[in-house]
């Protein structure tokens, strides 16, 4: 009587060994890759809202994806932020940003409206709410 047939011992091998396998296969996928990648997007955008509130002016930004964004609101933003999905509706999204950096210190409006591959910035002194509402 064979109690494994052979096609079954391979298996249970080839699962035993993908598993683990598939496991660091994502870990080094994120931590060399994608975590940088999303680290320096959230610096561009910073350092575009940072020349926007010098200037005046509006900023745009290519290939920047949407972790990217993510990632400066939910570390920098105050509660109160805002954001819009939707079926063909571009990605907006907006608030009321603290960064020790960037306008010392002080609170500034960031809104960054995402459609397609361009990135568009803009950004302001102090609570402008009219920056943070749909156009």
């Amino acid at each position: 009587m064979i109690l494994f047939p052979r096609p079954r011992i391979f298996y249970l091998i080839a699962l035993a060994l993908a598993i683990p396998t598939y496991g660091v296969s994502l870990l080094v996928f994120y931590f060399l890759l994608k975590r940088p990648y999303d680290s320096r997007a959230a610096s561009l955008i910073l350092s575009t809202a940072k020349r926007c509130l010098e200037t005046g002016l509006d900023g745009e930004l290519f290939r920047v994806n949407r972790a990217g964004i993510e990632r400066v609101f939910s570390k920098f933003s105050l509660p109160e932020v805002e954001s819009k999905y939707g079926p063909g509706v571009p990605f907006i999204r907006w608030g009321v940003i603290v960064h020790p950096m960037i306008n010392g210190a002080q609170p500034f409006t960031l809104r960054v409206t995402r459609n397609g591959g361009k990135v568009r910035i803009e950004a302001s002194d102090g609570e402008v709410w009219w920056l943070l509402q749909e156009d």
